[in-house]
């Protein structure tokens, strides 16, 4: 595998996140020596991988969730700028980065809906081949479950779905 296409698969994945079948460990440093992941805890996450289906251990990755703040405001980077966070965007960052998970609305599942629904031609031009295809769908928010059923979210049906161009009914 060449190299740019390595990076460029490393980068899909680190977007999509961590699950149980990739880690990421942040490396901090000593001098020259490494400090965290220490030898125990990287022994353990082999082993915990070793046990189940197997799995990517991807070091140097920060997963951080904090929100960060200077002088008491939030800033982001907007262009080649930095802006003040409006409250909407400070609110939806902090959703995101919370430790409890929070369904959101465009998260939620749509009743009656399936994977079916989902237009083909953008599953071929978004999906990585050799990866599963059902666990790319929900780290991407475009599926859902509840207790009973499994189908689109919000997100999946108004942005993927042939559903809202199409003739079926719910």
């Amino acid at each position: 595998m060449d190299q740019g296409k390595l990076v460029k698969d490393l980068l899909f994945h680190i977007r999509l996140g961590e699950d149980s079948s990739i880690e990421f460990k942040a490396v901090t440093y000593e001098g020259e020596r490494p400090k965290d992941p220490n030898r125990d805890k990287m022994a353990h996450e082999i082993a915990a991988f070793a046990n189940g289906q197997g799995g990517r251990l991807v070091l140097g990755v920060s997963r951080s969730i904090s929100v960060h703040q200077s002088a008491g405001r939030y800033y982001q980077r907007v262009g080649s700028t930095k802006q003040e966070m409006k409250p909407e965007v400070l609110a939806r960052l902090f959703q995101q980065r919370s430790q409890a998970r929070l369904i959101r609305f465009d998260e939620a599942l749509v009743p009656g809906t399936q994977v079916e629904d989902i237009d083909k031609s953008l599953k071929q031009r978004f999906l990585k081949p050799n990866t599963l295809e059902k666990e790319q769908l929900h780290k991407l928010h475009l599926t859902a479950k509840d207790d009973y059923d499994e189908g689109l979210s919000v997100c999946g049906v108004c942005s993927a779905s042939t559903i809202l161009s199409g003739p079926r009914q719910l």
